[in-house]
């Protein structure tokens, strides 16, 4: 019994033991492309899954031409209150880190690079659709001639250079890294290949592979939140976190393209369920696209004079069908759309941005759908009815009377009754002015000819 006992006392502590031991963790992370509001939801999404598995170390693989500023800011604002260890890889060979990602590799504990990659080119007209970088006048008299709206530009301009500098500055010494080189990336895109990134301090590591970059950063200390770290990445377990169907949603409709179509889309089909009352399926499809390609729009830097430019064009294409102006109000509300649909998303960022043939495209396209539905409409409505008993009024006819001294009146071959009978003569011509059920209501011709008709 004694025995037993002992034994389930050992069995009890071994199982409290094993609960203790948390396994070497690390949770790897993929960021190809443009950097978004998809991107910012996905990489959360990393770091609360890291968070909940008690990960010991995030890896963050980066393959990108640049990104929205505001993205990159919340990103970066993830990584540095995570309190995990976060490692940004540009990976695998032949990717670079340009704009953007060159922030988010200066604002990681430690910066990888594989060979064959490259990193730099941080200007703001690269991460927030800032007009590029400033010329400084040639002489005092240029300054002169330049125009309010022109100075006022070019101090934005300069205040958007500034702000990046000095952001990438304090990321740079936060990781006591070369922060010279950082600033000049920012002000004059300057660019470095893995090897001279290494050499001048911008990055820590140069790893072949995801083993390499383990094996070679195993010891090293950081410093988090002012507390000393030592990481241990032998034998490390890499979980590679997939993006779920929500980010993966998120991304298709944040791309600005997706989002245009879906938008222009959604209004045709909204178009279509007005001019065809009844038809639901058309209205219900184009309501939902309109809400998801606003939902779109409203997480990217939208021009709101270029949205109002595309339904200006819209409107005014419509209006061609109702005023007489030989295509003019078609063809200025073509280019009206057109213009619009470039202003739309114009950030000068790469995958942020509308290719000019979609727009053509979809533009031209346009102008012939609203052209084609409402002309049909229009023809449908003056289109007089053929069949039917309505068709009758306005039509002249006869009075005829039967064997039993009935009276009729006969019209398009038929015989009909008539209201009043009384009131008109055998052969007497009229016309009808009224359908109630199988009975006419006639005016003598005479008499509408007496009244001026």
């Amino acid at each position: 019994m004694q025995r037993i006992i002992l034994y389930l006392l050992l069995l009890l502590a071994s199982m409290a033991f094993g609960q203790t031991q948390h396994t070497n963790k690390a949770v790897l992370l993929n960021i190809k492309g443009g950097i978004g509001p998809a991107t910012q939801e996905y990489v959360q999404a990393g770091f609360t899954h890291a968070n909940d598995i008690a990960a010991n170390l995030i890896i963050i693989e980066i393959d990108t031409p640049g990104g929205l500023a505001k993205s990159m800011r919340e990103i970066i604002q993830i990584m540095l209150n995570a309190g995990i260890p976060t490692v940004v890889y540009v990976y695998p060979s032949g990717t670079h880190a340009a704009s953007a990602g060159t922030f988010l590799l200066y604002a990681a504990d430690i910066a990888a690079m594989a060979p064959g990659t490259n990193v730099g080119a941080a200007s703001p007209v690269s991460i927030g659709g800032m007009p590029e970088k400033p010329q400084k006048p040639k002489d005092p008299a240029d300054k002169a001639k330049e125009n309010p709206s022109t100075q006022d530009k070019t101090t934005l301009e300069k205040k958007a250079f500034n702000d990046a500098a000095a952001y990438i500055r304090a990321l740079a010494k936060m990781h006591d890294r070369n922060a010279k080189w950082a600033q000049e990336a920012v002000t004059e895109a300057k660019t470095l290949t893995a090897e001279e990134a290494l050499k001048e301090n911008v990055i820590n590591v140069v790893a072949i592979d995801l083993h390499d970059l383990l094996k070679q950063i195993h010891n090293t200390t950081i410093t988090i939140k002012g507390e000393k770290i030592t990481l241990n990445t032998e034998d490390m377990q890499v979980e590679s976190f997939k993006p779920t169907w929500r980010l993966k949603f998120l991304q298709i409709i944040t791309d600005p393209s997706i989002a245009y179509l879906l938008l222009v889309v959604g209004v045709w089909l909204v178009f279509l369920e007005i001019t065809n009352p009844g038809l639901f399926l058309p209205g219900i499809l184009g309501v939902v696209c309109v809400l998801f390609a606003v939902y779109g729009l409203h997480l990217l830097p939208i021009s709101y004079v270029g949205l109002l430019l595309m339904f200006l064009g819209i409107i005014l294409m419509i209006a061609e069908a109702f005023v007489t102006s030989f295509g003019f109000l078609a063809i200025g509300g073509a280019i009206a759309f057109a213009i619009g649909s470039v202003m739309l998303v114009d950030t000068g960022i790469p995958g942020f941005s509308i290719a000019i043939p979609v727009i053509l495209a979809i533009s031209i396209t346009t102008a012939l759908f609203f052209l084609i539905i409402i002309y049909l409409v229009v023809r449908a409505h003056k289109n007089q009815t053929v069949s039917g008993q309505d068709n009758l009024i306005g039509k002249t006819g006869r009075i005829i009377v039967d064997d039993s001294n009935d009276k009729w009146v006969f019209v398009n071959g038929e015989r009909w009754r008539i209201a009043h009978p009384e009131a008109y003569q055998k052969d007497q011509p009229v016309k009808i002015t009224g359908v109630s059920g199988f009975t006419l209501t006639v005016k003598s011709i005479n008499e509408e000819h007496l009244n001026g008709g």
